[in-house]
């Protein structure tokens, strides 16, 4: 099979220089540490990026979501209670963005910061409960999503 990463075509160098002659190892230990370390080096910055780009795109479609109108709700879960709201994720995208408080209830809600939850005499949120929201702000350069409940 073709060889798909640099790693593995220094391993198969040092394997046929190898076979010809019994220690005719073609990289000394030191170089071979070397390469290691850079291939790692590389393939971390590769993964980065790799991620980066999909965050990019996912934040891309769902700003052309909200440009166009589209009125597409999401199932979300909450993953963190503040004072002045949720932090919930998206469970097909795994993005994470605020439900501000006033978009919540049009009553008083009470913050818990030991149940971690938002609540009033009609309503309770706290982290696990799932929730159906909408976006309404993407904001690209720094990355942050707003959401509002369906």
């Amino acid at each position: 099979s073709p060889i798909r990463r640099y790693p593995d075509l220094i391993v198969h160098r040092q394997l046929a220089n190898c076979l010809q002659a019994p220690g005719g190892a073609k990289y000394d230990k030191p170089t071979l540490a070397a390469m290691a370390l850079h291939s790692t080096e590389r393939e971390e910055v590769s993964d980065t990026a790799e991620r980066d780009l999909t965050e990019i795109m996912k934040y891309r479609f769902l700003e052309s979501e909200l440009a166009a109108g589209t009125d597409t709700s999401f199932e979300a879960v909450v993953v963190a209670v503040t004072n002045y709201g949720l932090f919930v994720e998206l469970d097909s995208l795994r993005l994470q963005g605020l439900v501000h408080i006033s978009e919540l209830s049009g009553e008083f809600l009470r913050f818990n910061r030991k149940r971690s939850e938002l609540r009033n005499r009609r309503v309770r949120y706290g982290i696990g409960d799932k929730l159906n929201v909408r976006v309404t702000e993407v904001d690209m350069d720094a990355r942050k999503l707003t959401f509002t409940v369906a």
